[in-house]
């Protein structure tokens, strides 16, 4: 019997668990990608000094991104699952499993991420239709540690016969993230009016904010279809980590 995904659940549980968690998952976020946010806002300090720039700035935060997210990603994840298990997101604990779940994460996200890049030529119905496939691949590598071919193959048998639902998800998350991105630069704009080096603070508040509540939803979205498919419940998922 095919279980039911309810989106306004999921999402309703998204904007719970992590405004539960905000401080311990907005303290990890900014741990994590403090060195990207320092590159960042140097970068940014550069642009307002010469418009130029400096390009090598550029090169080092896209690596720091690329090896400090994936980590950020299986930690949040971690953390996630333990609040809806009515646990603790112990840092410590998130950061290790962050840690040890880093290569599959940071794999699957480069695998994803040029999909979604070539899905672009498409006109971008291709980087949609992987970004849905691939919801739960992130959770399953961090959760079942399936590896990464392992993981997307995982998240594409558990969303299929819920890919509208989770469509739906994703562009309501995308519209509230929109929404939120133009009201950040609408207060760099006013900021930058009492000084142009408050630019920075929006934009480094926005990444950290961001960074948390992207890696919210998957879980949720991954638990939800584990319970539609497979019927099971929080303990028997959550076998792995005891």
């Amino acid at each position: 019997m095919r279980g039911r995904v309810d989106i306004g659940v999921i999402l309703k549980q998204t904007f719970a668990t992590y405004f539960a968690n905000f401080v311990p998952f907005t303290v990890l976020s900014a741990l994590l990608l403090s060195p990207v946010l320092f590159v960042n806002g140097l970068s940014l300090m550069r642009t307002l000094e010469s418009p130029d720039g400096d390009l090598s700035l550029t090169v080092v935060s896209l690596g720091l991104t690329l090896v400090l997210t994936p980590i950020l990603a299986a930690a949040l994840t971690y953390g996630v699952f333990q609040h809806i298990r009515g646990k603790r997101a112990d840092l410590g604990q998130c950061l290790s499993m962050g840690l040890r779940r880093m290569l599959p994460v940071l794999g699957l996200s480069l695998l994803i991420g040029l999909c979604a890049f070539l899905g672009v030529f498409t006109c971008g119905i291709a980087t949609m239709f992987f970004t849905v496939i691939w919801a739960a691949a992130v959770p399953a590598a961090v959760i079942e540690d399936a590896g990464v071919v392992g993981s997307m193959r995982r998240s594409q048998e558990l969303t299929r016969g819920y890919r509208w639902e989770v469509f739906g998800i994703i562009m309501v998350l995308f519209v509230i993230n929109m929404t939120l991105t133009v009201g950040m630069t609408f207060l760099s704009f006013l900021l930058a009016s009492l000084s142009e080096w408050l630019l920075i603070v929006p934009q480094l508040l926005m990444t950290v904010v961001m960074q948390g509540f992207q890696s919210t939803y998957p879980t949720l979205v991954y638990y939800h279809l584990r319970s539609a498919k497979e019927t099971v419940d929080l303990d028997e998922i959550a076998a792995v980590f005891d």
